[in-house]
């Protein structure tokens, strides 16, 4: 399964793509901006999306809604708000 992971900062991305590595999915692309995920979208469409909403100017809202219109395959997106500090710990 290809997951592409769009994290709103280096740490809680680093977090995330330890636990998809630890479940045995790389991620096939990691990014941290809405304008960048929505070029490595077109480049490279993965099947699910980990999307974490506090992007920089609240932009995750909108970067969902564009994606799911643009891509119309994507198969799931996770979405993820607030993080306990033990999971930002395995980063």
């Amino acid at each position: 399964m290809e997951v592409a992971l769009i994290g709103g900062c280096a740490l809680r991305a680093q977090g995330l793509r330890c636990l998809l590595e630890a479940e045995g999915h790389a991620p096939i692309w990691i990014t941290y901006t809405a304008a960048d995920a929505r070029s490595l979208c077109s480049l490279h469409p993965p099947a699910r999306l980990l999307l974490d909403f506090a992007l920089p100017d609240s932009s995750g809202p909108r970067l969902l809604y564009r994606l799911r219109l643009e891509h119309p395959a994507l198969d799931g997106v996770v979405i993820l708000e607030d993080l306990h500090p033990a999971f930002l710990a395995l980063a």
